[in-house]
Order: C-alpha cells, then sequence, then structure tokens
C-alpha cells in the first residue's frame, strides 16, 4: 500500500461519515426496538452489519487506484442499470 494514500486521506469526511452512521444506528434503536420482529435490536444489528459493509467497500476502493476503476465504468454503468431494471420489475413491498 501506498504511504502516500494515509497521508491525503481525508480523515475529517471519515469521521462525519462515521458519527452520522452511528446516529442513525442510534436513532433506528430508540424507534423500533418494541416493534422490531426478529428480536429488540434486529433493525439496529442489520444497520451496523450494512455500515461495516460499506466500510469494508469503501477501503476496497480507496486501495485501488482510481485508473483502474475507470477502465471498468462503462461496465460498472451497464451492470447499475440492469440492477435497477431487474428491481423494477421483481421488486416488491412489505409493510
Amino acid at each position: 500500500m501506498d504511504p502516500r494514500l494515509l497521508k491525503n486521506l481525508d480523515y475529517r469526511i471519515i469521521i462525519v461519515i462515521t458519527m452520522l452512521a452511528a446516529l442513525s444506528i442510534l436513532t433506528i434503536s430508540s424507534a423500533t426496538h418494541v416493534t422490531a420482529p426478529g428480536g429488540s435490536f434486529h433493525y439496529t444489528k442489520m444497520q451496523f452489519i450494512w455500515f461495516l459493509l460499506g466500510l469494508v467497500v469503501m477501503a476496497s476502493f480507496i486501495v485501488v487506484d482510481y485508473h483502474t476503476i475507470a477502465m471498468f465504468s462503462n461496465a460498472i454503468y451497464v451492470v447499475n442499470v440492469a440492477l435497477l431494471v431487474i428491481v423494477l420489475f421483481l421488486g416488491r413491498t412489505t409493510m
């Protein structure tokens, strides 16, 4: 890993994102702990798991050179549009 990567990383934005995620997890916990179907902290645990997964994805994109990502940008765009179309036709709502 390139040492300049850590030097040029904007730590303020990472701290702000982490604080915002912590606030959202706290809000979800206080709003749903009584009515959650899978236990009192089901939604809180799910939000925390997705936050951690997002951190892993973010770290992997930070480590990869952006020129490499740019080479695959058209393919990434097509896959994203295809996934959105699939959700449009196969997605369902609950509640």
